[in-house]
């Protein structure tokens, strides 16, 4: 499925991976219709080189940051 072409994107797949982050970022970000996706999952293989990837997560309503 091609969802690079979407502006507002909200899915819920079985898995997902760093990999597969990282293509989501490279690509999303050079769509020029690109506005927000939401992506929820069952199960992850994310590792640690997800921040790495896509720098550290950001929490709304939160001043502090997440250590790990």
């Amino acid at each position: 499925m091609n969802v690079l072409h979407f502006a507002d994107l909200e899915i819920l797949v079985e898995a997902l991976s760093s990999e597969d982050v990282a293509y989501l970022k490279t690509n999303l970000l050079k769509s020029a219709s690109f506005q927000k996706f939401k992506i929820s999952f069952r199960e992850s293989t994310v590792d640690e080189s997800l921040h790495t990837l896509i720098g550290q997560p950001y929490c709304e309503g939160s001043s502090q940051s997440i250590d790990r």
